[in-house]
């Protein structure tokens, strides 16, 4: 070879433009790879496609051996012909598709159900696209206008419902000015409602507890005026049914307009299709995954998400309030999968 060389681009024709412009049409593609820019996954840093390719040095061993064939006169000796040029659409499927759906724990049956259907996709993009059409729309949290956009936060006990209400305050308040009045429901674990009011005051917004549909009626009215009004709850075990009859009066309120389900993404996956599948029928709207630093297993939203109608939501990978709630985008969340 006369030169190996690695070109970037933003796409995989940029990247060929490149090598083509530079080494010619004969070069020949040795390896292609997707990259991206520093940052959490979930955010829009796009990165690019890397391509190693290397240019044939041309030498006179053709001639060389027919000379040394006529010398000897007999028959030239069969020579393997090696396509030097580009050849075309080139594919950029990840290796090992199942192994990487896998290892991320998206589930058997679902794996199966893909295996049918990429039959013949070569390109990542029809891949992609066709994971993406099984997956529900994304959502994000939008502020009331004339009146408050009234947000409940549900979960099983321990999810981290409080630090998510939390961010998402702070988010609204700090960044788009938002006025913003959190409600705490959650009474039942000790000192719930003093860490409601601790976060209250660090962001700057109003607060108070209501404990039944008629109170948070009260409240709703009273801060008419705000844009988004979030309710804490108090931590639920479905299992429970006297717990579940509790939430559902409160959560059925018809002032209600988003419902989020928080779950720990490093629950086992029966677990936390049985919170969703009992959280359900309070009318979940959307998902809040947390303690994404504390597991790889991110296949676990899709096996939640998938062919759902509720909405993928936020993530969240810090306890820390001063870090953002992140918008989580459907397509990071495939690329991540298969980087």
């Amino acid at each position: 070879m006369k030169q190996v060389k690695r070109f970037k681009g933003a796409n995989m024709a940029d990247a060929i433009r490149q090598v083509k412009e530079e080494l010619g049409s004969d070069a020949i593609i040795y390896q292609t790879r997707r990259y991206r820019k520093k940052g959490f996954w979930w955010m829009d840093n796009k990165g690019g496609v890397e391509v190693m390719a290397g240019a044939p040095e041309k030498t006179n061993q053709f001639s060389s051996l027919i000379k040394e064939a006529a010398k000897n006169q007999s028959s030239l000796p069969e020579i393997e012909e090696v396509a030097l040029k580009t050849p075309p659409g080139i594919s950029i499927i990840p290796p090992n598709l199942e192994q990487k759906l896998e290892k991320s724990g998206v589930k058997e049956e679902i794996i199966k159900e893909l295996s049918g259907e990429l039959t013949g996709l070569e390109k990542y993009s029809q891949i992609k696209e066709l994971i993406l059409a099984k997956l529900p729309r994304e959502k994000e949290i939008k502020a009331g206008e004339g009146f408050p956009r009234v947000v409940a936060l549900i979960g099983p006990a321990g999810t981290g419902k409080t630090t998510s209400m939390a961010k998402l305050a702070e988010s609204f308040v700090k960044k788009r000015g938002k006025r913003v009045v959190i409600l705490s429901q959650d009474t039942r674990r000790l000192g719930a409602i003093e860490e409601a009011e601790i976060i209250s005051r660090r962001i700057g917004v109003e607060m108070e507890t209501v404990q039944s549909p008629d109170e948070l009626t009260r409240a709703v009215e009273r801060f008419f005026d705000a844009d988004l009004i979030l309710l804490d709850t108090a931590g639920c075990n479905p299992l429970k049914k006297d717990e579940m009859l509790q939430m559902k009066g409160i959560l059925r309120h018809e002032f209600i307009d988003e419902r989020l389900l928080v779950l720990s993404i490093n629950t086992r996956i029966e677990d936390l299709e049985n919170y969703r599948d009992r959280f359900s029928e309070t009318g979940i709207s959307g998902y809040v995954f947390t303690k994404l630093d504390e597991t790889n297993a991110l296949g676990n939203i899709i096996n939640l998400a998938w062919k759902r109608d509720e909405s993928i939501g936020y993530v969240s990978s810090s306890k820390e309030i001063s870090d953002d709630l992140g918008f989580l985008r459907t397509e990071k969340l495939v690329d991540k999968i298969f980087g």
